[in-house]
């Protein structure tokens, strides 16, 4: 069987990932180079139960050891979780520290670090930041990647909204806040740390620098600012604590309980009620006769029938010393 390289010499190597007959170096390199083969063998492969035989049946052995051992050492791994980032990102940290923004840093594998083209201009001092706009009510985003810290949140937003210096293509995705006006809109930041279920928002001031809007607050890579209309701006603003308007007195709590005198406490107003009174179990005077309520007296051993010496409980021994005498 010939290369299916060179057509001429006759095969001696096989390509692990695509299974191509090979005759040389020279010829495994240009399948490589135009086929885009990394010449790996796909673990992962689909094999018929037909073809499938012991050498499968090792590969996949190994191919589950090799990922158990990876998941246990992942657990295991005690080295801090230090990440490497370029000196570019470690000056703008120093930066914000220095503007009293708190700026976190994901891994430098995570999409958003990578996106993150926030910037430091050494000779002046000012950070370029990268702005991600959301606008919800018209379903749109849009990415300034360079915006100067000392410009207003006003200009800035006016590169998209402005009728002059806007862009065309934004302001017809964006015209429903075009037709509103700048009076009409309230910009939030999300506060960062929270969780999900409880968020809560920044408001930012459209006239103030953005470096000014940034101080004092916590940025993960770069800021998100949300663009709503004045209308739909309770969504966004902090929740007013209720003050409660119960006129139930409160309870008095144990602690103060147990500062008192027990013989104040420990009466039969102030003992645990389930739910019915201690005397009512036998209190059956006001559902019965008169006259069965004389017969049960004298049952109980409270009626005319019995005296204070008949209810007194007698020592056995006693009787016994009497009889002895």
């Amino acid at each position: 069987m010939s290369c299916e390289i060179c057509e001429q010499v006759k095969t001696k190597y096989t390509c692990p990932r695509c299974s191509v007959k090979t005759c040389s170096l020279h010829c495994v390199k240009r399948h490589k180079a135009s086929t885009n083969c990394s010449g790996v063998r796909d673990k992962t492969a689909y094999v018929s139960v037909k073809d499938f035989t012991d050498r499968h049946l090792l590969s996949d052995y190994r191919f589950l050891e090799d990922v158990d051992r990876k998941a246990y050492s992942a657990i295991t791994d005690d080295t801090p979780g230090w990440h490497p980032y370029k000196k570019k990102f470690n000056q703008l940290r120093n930066l914000c520290q220095s503007r009293s923004t708190s700026l976190k840093l994901l891994p430098p594998s995570f999409s958003r670090h990578k996106e993150n083209t926030t910037w430091v201009n050494k000779r002046e001092r000012v950070i370029n930041w990268r702005v991600h706009w959301k606008f919800p009510q018209s379903d749109a985003e849009y990415i300034d990647k360079s915006v100067r810290e000392d410009q207003t949140l006003f200009d800035i937003l006016a590169t998209h909204l402005d009728p002059v210096k806007g862009d065309p293509v934004h302001r017809q995705r964006l015209k429903r806040y075009c037709h509103q006006g700048f009076e009409e809109l309230r910009l939030y930041m999300k506060v960062e740390g929270r969780p999900a279920n409880s968020l809560r928002y920044h408001k930012l001031d459209l006239n103030a620098m953005l470096r000014e809007n940034l101080s004092g607050k916590c940025l993960i890579e770069f800021p998100v600012i949300y663009v709503v209309l004045k209308e739909w701006a309770d969504g966004y603003e902090a929740p007013e604590q209720v003050q409660s308007t119960s006129r139930v007195a409160p309870q008095e709590s144990w602690p103060q309980r147990c500062s008192q005198d027990p013989a104040e406490w420990a009466t039969e107003d102030t003992l645990p009620n389930y739910g019915y009174k201690r005397q009512a179990k036998n209190d059956t005077s006001e559902d019965l006769p008169a006259k069965e309520v004389t017969e049960m007296a004298n049952d109980t051993g409270t009626g005319p029938g019995y005296t204070e010496d008949s209810l007194t409980e007698k020592d056995p021994a006693e009787d016994v010393w009497k009889s002895s005498t």
